[in-house]
């Protein structure tokens, strides 16, 4: 489903636009691996984030926030 998407919106893409993915098993499997360099040839690019990245997660900046205001 994801690669799907991935490639439907590539189609189109008039400049280098980025997606941001966590590390879940399904974006970084070989399937997606594959297409990497078909979708930058696209003009699209990806950006994993880190493994862990609770700065960088808006549901833990949320609970920081709830916890301690």
């Amino acid at each position: 489903m994801v690669i799907d998407f991935l490639d439907k919106f590539s189609e189109n893409l008039s400049k280098t636009t980025i997606v941001i993915l966590d590390q879940a098993p399904i974006h970084t499997s070989d399937i997606c691996m594959a297409k990497l360099d078909e979708w930058e040839r696209k003009k699209l690019k990806l950006f994993w984030l880190p493994t862990y990245s609770p700065k960088l997660n808006l549901i833990y900046i949320l609970w920081k926030f709830i916890k301690y205001e």
